[in-house]
């Protein structure tokens, strides 16, 4: 299977409320996308179908500039919509000034100890 239908990497069912507070009512996506994704050889009750055969989860991405993103998925035999998220759950650390130099970024950026993503803007002074 190709890696266009495949689920994305740290993709975990979120709440209503999470969804809520979410980028997607505040952030442009950089880009969207459509999958039919299979979790082939589960049994899971919520991802079949009403006479037990595995559903395709149909969903369309978002993802953003940060490598997270949100997905709502239709559940169109149940009637109801379901939201995700994936990508990293980024946790962020203040960096030192020596970190900040020696990574070549503004002062007071942050970086993730998780994927080691860097949020700042590049020191531009050199």
């Amino acid at each position: 299977m190709s890696d266009h239908n495949a689920f994305p990497d740290g993709w975990r069912e979120i709440t209503e409320a999470e969804f809520v507070r979410s980028a997607y009512f505040s952030q442009v996506p950089e880009k969207r996308d459509y999958r039919q994704m299979l979790d082939s050889g589960t049994r899971d009750p919520a991802k079949l179908d009403l006479s037990g055969r595995e559903l395709y989860m149909c969903a369309t991405l978002y993802s953003y500039a940060d490598k997270t993103g949100i997905a709502l998925a239709s559940e169109h035999e149940r009637g109801r919509v379901r939201f995700f998220a994936f990508g990293c759950p980024h946790e962020f650390h203040g960096l030192t000034v020596a970190e900040e130099r020696k990574l070549g970024v503004s002062y007071q950026s942050l970086q993730c100890g998780t994927c080691g993503l860097i949020v700042g803007k590049p020191d531009s002074s050199d």
